[in-house]
């Protein structure tokens, strides 16, 4: 069950409809959802505890957001009062990866998806310039290009089309293809390139050799958790890598995506181009919460984030369980511990959807545990 933030009233009746056993907040800061949780009527409530937010005394269980390791870790934390040590990383549906086996594989096509969304999304956006020149020099190597995106970015994907000017060579799926048909897009082609967004996310999901354009966002805590990707930005040091929550922007916040120029992105297309999918560890300068690379190839970012979380943050202490409706008792241990195992495939699953829906995360139960 995902609750539509945007609209508390409405996510407070849809919970008074579906009795829920356990609910998890997994949104580091606003505090509407705090008060979603508080109010939902839910037999045990699990929150992160985010530094000068004031919102995880809603909570049953508050579990301390950091700032100094990847959201999937913090996300996986969120699982420690009910036992579970939450360790794999997010797939797409064997079902989807098969589909795309079974059609022809592009392996000439290239995926551009230059659009970010969010709060000052132009803030972490490349110039359309820079991805005609890339679009250019990739179809002078014999490689398509597909732009992807949404319904509201289809008249800019046009756009780019036509600064391309290469007429034949350019696919606009833009505005006309769902996440599903974008998804298979992504699993045959050869190389996806994109900004901080969801598609990257998709893209690694589905084991994608990709390339990452990252400008204020820190890979650090939001980069691709794939060993197929590589990630380009400027560092700390050059002016980026500044975004912890998302919306910790300076005063005079300076356009630090326009350092990427498109012969670094270039240079890492074609590494990847010329390897296997898998192959991007190799050129890893930084292991990121487990299995994650950043990398750059003969570009000058290095970023210090990099060095400094590679450490976890060691094992999160389980708090004490509900002081506020009563104490679960151990023999309830192992419905929790299954309940919490739907909840994080429903987190962190293929099970793709664009809905609009975002934020609190809730599992239904169609009785008390306290009835099994």
């Amino acid at each position: 069950m995902i609750l539509p933030i945007t609209q508390p009233f409405e996510a407070l009746q849809i919970l008074r409809k579906n009795p829920t056993d356990i609910l998890l907040d997994v949104t580091p800061w606003p505090r509407i959802t705090a008060i979603i949780s508080a109010l939902s009527n839910a037999r045990f409530t699990i929150g992160f505890k985010t530094a000068r937010q004031i919102r995880h005394f809603a909570y049953d269980a508050a579990i301390r957001h950091s700032g100094a390791i990847h959201e999937l870790q913090n996300l996986r934390n969120l699982l420690a009062p009910l036992g579970i040590d939450g360790q794999f990383l997010p797939k797409a549906r064997p079902k989807l990866c098969a589909l795309a086996r079974d059609r022809e594989t592009k392996r000439s096509e290239v995926i551009f998806h230059p659009w970010a969304s969010g709060y000052r999304s132009a803030m972490r956006e490349w110039p359309l310039d820079r991805w005609a020149e890339l679009a250019r020099h990739l179809i002078d190597s014999d490689a398509t290009i597909c732009i992807t995106g949404g319904p509201s970015d289809r008249d800019r994907a046009r756009a780019l089309d036509a600064m391309i000017d290469r007429p034949g060579r350019v696919v606009v799926l833009a505005g006309s293809a769902g996440l599903y048909e974008t998804g298979l897009r992504i699993a045959e082609a050869a190389l996806v390139i994109c900004v901080n967004t969801g598609t990257m996310h998709l893209a690694a999901a589905l084991g994608q050799n990709a390339v990452a354009l990252h400008g204020p966002t820190n890979p650090g805590r939001w980069g691709p958790l794939s060993d197929s990707a590589i990630v380009v930005g400027p560092g700390k040091s050059q002016g980026g890598a500044y975004l912890n929550l998302g919306f910790e922007y300076p005063a005079r916040a300076a356009e630090c995506m326009q350092s990427i120029t498109a012969g670094d992105v270039l240079k890492c297309a074609r590494h990847l181009l010329e390897l296997p999918l898998g192959a991007g560890k190799e050129l890893a300068l930084g292991a990121i919460a487990g299995p994650v690379s950043i990398a750059s190839y003969e570009v000058p970012w290095l970023m210090e984030a990099a060095q400094s979380v590679n450490a976890a943050a060691g094992p999160v202490p389980r708090p004490a369980r509900s002081s506020r409706r009563g104490v679960i008792r151990v023999g309830r241990a192992r419905a929790l511990v299954r309940r919490g195992q739907d909840l994080l495939g429903t987190l962190l699953s293929s099970n793709l959807r664009n809905d609009g829906a975002a934020g609190t995360v809730a599992a239904p139960g169609e009785r008390p545990i306290s009835d099994r």
